[in-house]
């Protein structure tokens, strides 16, 4: 093989990857909410979510983003809560929506599972959180409350 096939094959391809990714960089495709309404992606329960009024432990901010390729609707689901000196960060996970319009969070934990099922109205979002302790002598844990849109 000459070196100027052999660049060919790798120099075209690359060229190709490269014009994908400045397509990416226009300033729409920077803002995920804007790409996700041009694809028709965005959903009830897609934004970023606050409780100002939470006490220690509870949910502060949850973060819900949405992708839709080939029409499939995928979410995924990011959790907070109230811990000193910052907000603890439970991670991310997939999020299910049921057919009675509620979606589901599951997050494996070491001493506990926990759940957090979100239901929204306009810019506020209901939420019902347990954590199921793996030591059954403790007992489960469930708080709620209503979250405010933010963007």
């Amino acid at each position: 093989m000459l070196m100027s096939d052999l660049l060919k094959q790798v120099f075209v391809p690359w060229t190709l990857v490269m014009a994908g990714m400045m397509s990416l960089l226009s300033p729409g495709a920077l803002n995920s909410a804007t790409a996700q309404q041009e694809h028709g992606c965005v959903k009830p329960e897609t934004g970023v979510w606050t409780n100002a009024k939470a006490s220690a432990k509870q949910i502060t901010r949850i973060e819900v983003s949405t992708k839709c390729p080939g029409g499939t609707i995928y979410y995924r689901v990011r959790v907070f809560v109230k811990c000193a000196p910052r907000d603890c960060k439970w991670g991310w996970t997939d999020g299910l929506r049921y057919s009675n319009g509620r979606l589901i969070a599951d997050f494996p934990g070491f001493f506990a599972a926990k759940r957090v099922e979100m239901s929204v109205a306009g810019d506020r979002m209901h939420i019902n959180a347990t954590n199921s302790f793996h030591d059954r002598t403790q007992p489960d844990q469930f708080h709620s409350a209503i979250l405010k849109r933010i963007e």
